[in-house]
């Protein structure tokens, strides 16, 4: 859908209870999804989740469990709550698109496609870039490390791998965690030039975290 112009916040009237300081099938925040205010629902959910524990119903970290495997109620409920908070910050006239999808991983990428508006190659680029210029720059190595990993994960939620095959996928993740070991090493100030230089002599190439240890 077009870009958003601007977050329009529509109001929801809930009922809070005194007793209880949270209540996880509440609606989780005071507005709903509209055409204009995708980008603040959006975080909104994602922090909401977070905080109860269920981001990986959104994202799929927390996979589905069929139907006759063990631990398939309680998945089933749990999943339906976090679809039911999607669903209850909705507008109305978005209702019919979503509520017959099965799971709320289903609904939360249906709606974050139905509102992909092309910026985030933009985006995605410019995290290219800034995940390769970025430098200790005389800064602590834990600050410097700190900083890169804030953009891989920033990169990653961008452009989730979504490979079907488990070889490839794992070629995948193994490739692209040597990348990062190359543009965190390269990032290094010249006085880790010696210890550059030992890992990237080092076969197999260490994993991110031994090389910051």
């Amino acid at each position: 859908m077009a870009g958003e112009q601007k977050s329009e916040l529509i109001p929801v009237h809930t009922v809070s209870n005194p007793g209880e300081s949270t209540n996880i099938n509440a609606i989780p925040f005071g507005f709903r999804l509209s055409d204009s205010n995708f980008k603040v629902w959006s975080k909104m959910m994602e922090v909401h989740a977070l905080g109860l524990g269920k981001l990986g119903y959104l994202t799929g970290k927390i996979p589905v469990i069929e139907e006759d495997a063990p631990g398939y109620a309680r998945w089933s409920t749990e999943d339906a709550i976090v679809r039911g908070w999607l669903l209850k910050t909705m507008e109305t006239h978005f209702l019919g698109l979503f509520i017959d999808l099965p799971t709320a991983k289903d609904i939360w990428e249906s709606v974050t496609y139905m509102f992909y508006d092309g910026s985030d190659e933009s985006q995605y680029y410019e995290l290219l870039c800034k995940a390769t210029r970025t430098r200790q720059d005389g800064c602590p190595v834990n600050l410097y490390f700190t900083k890169l990993k804030g953009v891989w994960q920033d990169l990653d939620k961008r452009r989730p791998l979504r490979m079907v095959c488990g070889a490839d996928l794992k070629t995948r993740k193994e490739e692209l965690a040597k990348d990062r070991v190359y543009d965190f090493l390269a990032g290094l100030d010249s006085g880790f030039d010696q210890v550059r230089s030992e890992i990237l002599r080092m076969k197999p190439i260490p994993r991110i975290e031994e090389c910051f240890n």
